[in-house]
């Protein structure tokens, strides 16, 4: 269903996001491959593509000319040939749900993660001991054209939080990989994974998830030995470390409870969240010498606007090419 002039904000986790200027509310392949042929005859381009919203920020003062919205009806779940077959805009906790029910071992590892399939697959979702391609078999989208390509993870090769999907692929079904296993376990483990997601996360208040990246392993310093990592939440850690639990730009605020969610207390624009991204990203960076990566996907962005979350720099007090 094609809609014009939409409010992008209410598509989004943290409820920020400017106007689309055409929005295709897909609920089917057939229905996709519609939405693709309009946009081949209008000359619309690539779309954005927004599934649940999670780890989505959408510029709210710069009109997106197209997007696609996989509906949370898109959400077709199945078992096929031993493997479980499901659509792209199915939600994650739906997908847990049906596969405890069922007894499918694996999907009860995506407990208490946000957003809808397609979306976990486009960025390799996870949590620090799982990610979403430890279970995908087979990525089916369609391309620009409307034509069918179906990958592999050997052939997509997705990385930490990055599925490494070809551009313009829109993805409308995953084959993922199951084991039989006992509900009343696989039922205990969701609901495990669930709380403890609840207990650690600000997930009261609007927000995209995690904002930067966890970092690679811990080098010597002067703040502490060398290890295997930075301790607990990484790239949390290290802001909070930095002093930034509670910072704010406007109402975007890096959370009082876990330093690496931004949350919006309320009237949060873009610019704000973007602001505070910077400000954290080279406080931490100055400071320890690790510049954080974003893990939030940002739209409708010029890359001038981006450029301060790729620069690199020497921390203070460090000998030229310590930064990393």
């Amino acid at each position: 269903m094609l809609r014009r002039d939409v409010d992008l904000a209410a598509y989004t986790h943290v409820r920020i996001g400017g106007r689309a200027a055409v929005l295709w509310e897909v609920r089917s392949r057939a229905e996709l491959e519609g939405a693709l042929a309009w946009a081949r005859a209008e000359g619309a381009g690539a779309p954005v593509v927004i599934g649940g919203g999670a780890n989505l920020l959408v510029h709210d003062e710069v009109a997106a000319p197209f997007v696609l919205h996989l509906d949370r009806s898109f959400a077709d779940v199945r078992e096929e040939g031993g493997a479980i077959v499901a659509e792209a805009g199915l939600p994650l906790v739906r997908l847990v749900r049906v596969a405890v029910a069922r007894g499918w071992s694996g999907p009860e590892r995506l407990a208490g993660i946000p957003g809808t399939l397609g979306g976990a697959v486009a960025m390799n979702a996870g949590i620090p001991s799982f990610e979403t391609f430890d279970l995908v078999r087979e990525v089916r989208g369609l391309d620009l054209r409307g034509r069918e390509v179906r990958l592999t993870p050997a052939e997509l090769n997705p990385g930490y939080r990055r599925g490494n999907l070809p551009p313009g692929l829109v993805v409308f079904e995953v084959v993922l990989e199951r084991t039989s296993g006992d509900p009343t376990a696989l039922a205990a483990e969701a609901r495990r994974l669930k709380e403890d997601r609840r207990a650690k996360q600000p997930l009261q208040l609007p927000s995209f998830g995690s904002t930067f990246k966890n970092p690679g392993p811990r080098p010597a310093d002067g703040d502490g030995a060398a290890g295997s990592g930075w301790g607990e939440g990484a790239a949390g850690a290290l802001l909070e470390r930095a002093g930034l639990k509670g910072e704010r730009r406007g109402d975007a605020q890096l959370s009082e409870m876990h330093a690496n969610f931004v949350v919006n207390l309320g009237r949060a624009r873009s610019r704000d969240v973007l602001e505070l991204m910077v400000h954290a990203r080279r406080t931490v960076g100055r400071r320890f010498g690790v510049w954080l990566e974003p893990e939030v996907r940002m739209t409708g962005f010029a890359p001038a606007d981006l450029a301060a979350l790729e620069e690199l720099e020497t921390p203070v007090g460090a000998a030229p090419g310590a930064a990393s």
